[in-house]
């Protein structure tokens, strides 16, 4: 399983967690994320957050890979029109 954890730069918490069979989609994202200057991200709490990358770093444990990337993150306020742009 590879697992992509969305991780709070300062306070170190996950905000996120997904599971993908690939690390493909993982990868990709991560790439993404490093070319673009802002991400919006909706937490596992469905906090809206605006983010923008900051590193990342893989994981071995057991069978499962870990990506946890790392943003520098705050609380946004979205409008109507950025909430159909938003990502990850």
């Amino acid at each position: 399983m590879y697992i992509l954890q969305v991780c709070n730069t300062f306070s170190q918490e996950i905000l996120l967690t997904q599971n993908y069979e690939s690390p493909y989609t993982i990868e990709s994202l991560i790439d993404s994320a490093k070319d673009w200057r802002e991400w919006f991200i909706y937490d596992d709490m469905k906090r809206a957050l605006k983010g923008s990358y900051v590193s990342h770093s893989i994981i071995q444990d057991g069978n499962d890979t870990i990506y946890k990337v790392f943003f520098d993150v705050k609380l946004a306020k979205l409008s109507e029109g950025e909430l159909a742009g938003a990502s990850v």
